[in-house]
């Protein structure tokens, strides 16, 4: 049992310029949970596909453990100031 299960949601909303031509409008939300210690999963959707994430920070630097679209592994890293 997880005492203080942390949940949160999100979504964005943002305009994607392809060609002069094509501009797309592109929705995408998800969901995450916070582990404790620094870990966090997460589930997201571009508006298409689903993603799955692990995210693993410490102060203002981390690195997230990706599952892009169900089907591909990656690594991102990130950081703040």
């Amino acid at each position: 049992m997880i005492p203080s299960l942390q949940l949160g949601a999100e979504f964005n909303a943002g305009v994607e310029e392809v060609n002069p031509l094509l501009t797309w409008f592109l929705a995408s939300f998800g969901a995450s949970i916070d582990l404790g210690h620094g870990l966090a999963l997460r589930y997201m959707n571009d508006g298409t596909r689903s993603h799955g994430l692990l995210d693993v920070s410490r102060n203002n630097a981390g690195i997230s453990l990706m599952w892009i679209w169900m089907e591909t592994f990656g690594v991102a890293f990130f950081g703040g100031f």
